[in-house]
Parts: C-alpha cells; structure tokens; sequence
C-alpha cells in the first residue's frame, strides 16, 4: 500500500490538489484525518486506541460508532494497516493501492508520518500568499488581519520549502492543478508513483466531512479559474499593500510578482494588526470557534441516538 500524505499553508487547496492526485492515481483520498499525526505524537501505546479516543475521528461522514468498532478490531496493528483498514468504510475495498491525505500539516510531520508509513510520500502545494489570506479571511479561524496573515503563510510554507530535493518528495502549485489537466500524472511521475496502479478512470471519494463541509463547499466541484487571481478582486490596495510589505520577497521567490515592491511596514502599522489581531481571536473568532465545536459534537450525539 502506498501512502501520500498532501501538505501545505491552509487554505491552499491541499484538499483539491489531494482529490485530483488520488483519481490520477486509481487511489482513495481520505477525508481530512488530523487525528493520525495527533495520534502519532501523543506518545500513546497503541495507535488505533488514540484514534478511537480523538474527537476529531467524528469529521469523517462515516459514523462514528462504524469507525470505533472498526478501530476496536485493530487494536496493536501498525497505523498504516490501521488507516488502511478505515479507508474501506468510506470506500468500499475494490483493488486501491494508493491512499492520499491532505491535513495541511503533514509536510510539518514529515519525518514521523515517514517513520510510521514506511511505503509513503509527500507533496506540497503552494499558493499565492494574497490568495491564500483572501480565502482564510471570512472563516473563524485563521488570521484576520494582512501583515499577521503574511507571517502566518510564510511559517506554514516554511516545512515545504525546507523539504525540497528530499527523496519522495514533490512540489506542485496550486494555480497549476487547476489550469493544467496534466498535471496529476506530472506529480505522480515526479514521485515516482506509478498512475497505473489503480483504474484508468477517476474513482468515487468519499464526501466531506459535516464538520469542514462550510470551508471546502468548491471540493467536488468543476475547478474554478476565478480562484487564481480573485485576490485581486476582493482584497482591498491597502490590504494586498500591507501583506506585501512582510511577504513580499517570499511572494517574489516563488515567482509571485508584488504590486507594492517598495512596500515597507511602519511600525504603528505593524502594531494596529498585531492588536486587531489579537482582539479578533480572544473575542470574536474565539467564540464562534467554540460554538461551532460545540454544535458539531451535539449533532453527533443525536445522530448517535437516533441509531
């Protein structure tokens, strides 16, 4: 069984990029599945007991009472065999050879998921940063405002970039995947993951979670190319000047051309998002954060009981 674990900043289509790699491959793209890296570094004896135990396995559409007598079953298997195994309840077992992930911070993980799924690899998606904090901006977690949204993205790609020239390992952009229809079996055969070893034609991926359903509404959908650049459109000059006066040498390094190339932060400029930022996460953010986690374990108990 092959592996590939997709990562990347949030927000940066490492979902998308995911679906599109497992289809190219005749593979299963796993819904988002943080509780495997948690899991893996929470020093737990058994690996299919931490899952079983992380409120994070109920984002998977399966139910969770499917998946817990599944993991009960597994117990003392390794945690490949272990997320081999819960793939067949959201795909029915017909042949896969390859499974994708997409948590955003598996390139972070990457020497621990190696370690532990000894048959795998790893892609990292970038996107233009402005994209990126144009599309995290209206959620309920992530930065709000553009000087800490460019040091938020900068940090998150980090892992990537530090990847590169590693074995098993690729790099793909985003605005890539979605102009060129080639571009799946490209990153397959920068792997050196043979695109023959499923079915020919695109296979049928589990749906998202209810969970991440709100920010991943355009996975399953035909690509949209407004995604490329409508940045442009909903970011205001100031806020594209202020997020290009931290990020621009990064932007520019990776081929992403700045507006504002002279831009400079001020100081009290620098200070206001500092404070904006804070403000937003410990009163409004924090508190949607919390209701919503709320709300969500409140349907899976009734969903639960109504079984």
């Amino acid at each position: 069984m092959t592996f590939i674990f997709v990562g990347g900043c949030e927000r940066s289509g490492t979902t998308f990029v995911a679906r599109q790699i497992a289809n190219a491959a005749g593979g299963i793209c796993l819904p988002e599945s943080q509780f495997i890296v948690r899991s893996l570094i929470g020093g737990y004896r058994d690996f299919s007991r931490a899952v079983m135990e992380d409120w994070r396995l109920t984002t998977w559409p399966t139910p969770v009472d499917v998946l817990r007598r599944k993991l009960t079953l597994l117990q003392g298997l390794p945690p490949a065999a272990v997320i081999r195994e819960l793939a067949s309840t959201v795909v029915p077992a017909t042949g896969h050879a390859v499974i994708v992930e997409s948590s955003p911070w598996n390139l972070r993980y990457r020497s621990l998921l190696a370690e532990n799924f000894p048959n795998s690899f790893f892609v990292h998606v970038l996107r233009d940063g402005r994209a990126v904090y144009s599309s995290v901006r209206p959620l309920e977690w992530g930065p709000r405002k553009p000087m800490s949204a460019a040091t938020w993205w900068e940090s998150s790609i980090a892992p990537g970039l530090l990847a590169r020239g590693s074995n098993r390992f690729a790099e793909v952009r985003f605005e890539r995947m979605l102009l060129d229809q080639a571009a799946p079996e490209n990153v397959l055969s920068d792997l050196g993951v043979m695109s023959g070893s499923g079915p020919k034609r695109p296979t049928a991926q589990p749906t998202i979670g209810e969970y991440t359903k709100e920010q991943h509404s355009l996975v399953g959908g035909d690509p949209r190319l407004d995604r490329v650049d409508g940045w442009r459109r909903t970011l205001s000059s100031d806020e594209t000047r202020q997020f290009e006066s931290i990020a621009g040498p990064t932007l520019r390094s990776l081929g992403y051309q700045p507006i504002y190339p002279q831009s400079l932060a001020g100081r009290w400029e620098r200070t206001l998002d500092t404070v904006g930022e804070a403000a937003w996460m410990v009163t409004a953010g924090g508190t949607r954060r919390v209701l919503r986690r709320v709300g969500h374990h409140r349907r899976s108990r009734a969903t639960r009981e109504m079984s």
